[in-house]
């Protein structure tokens, strides 16, 4: 399984919210160009695919888990597609250092806001699956 781990960006304790990246496709390299991001696995997610995806997981009860370990601990109400298309039609691509997914999540569970809130936890963990297909280089 693939692993995505994002920064946690804001936590909004009175509404029990936490804001940040649930998807990085791009980011900024040394000149200001954006190339394909990375991640800790060696995966590389474009922004169409990872909209496609997205959009798939908004479809469903968009459940937020424990890192991982399949414990409901919340939902997903707010997923915004932040690729170079959507921001530059919004006036904000000059401004983004990366592209992708941003979620806001609603905690339901009072320990896991606690460790947001305290940056114990730094990032989130979508509940589900996906499947993932090698492509020709």
């Amino acid at each position: 399984m693939s692993v995505i781990t994002v920064k946690i960006a804001e936590v909004q304790e009175d509404m029990r919210l936490v804001f940040g990246w649930g998807s990085i496709c791009t980011k900024r390299d040394e000149s200001g160009v954006f190339v394909q991001y990375r991640d800790t696995d060696g995966d590389e997610f474009d922004e169409k695919v990872t909209t496609e995806g997205w959009l798939d997981y908004a479809k469903g009860d968009r459940v937020l888990d424990s890192m991982h370990d399949e414990k409901r601990v919340g939902i997903v109400p707010f997923i915004f597609p932040m690729t170079q298309d959507v921001a530059k039609s919004l006036g904000m691509l000059d401004a983004l250092q990366q592209t992708g997914i941003l979620v806001g999540a609603y905690i339901e569970d009072d320990q896991i806001l606690a460790d947001f809130k305290s940056g114990k936890l730094k990032a989130f963990s979508m509940g589900g699956s996906a499947q993932f297909e090698e492509l020709p280089e």
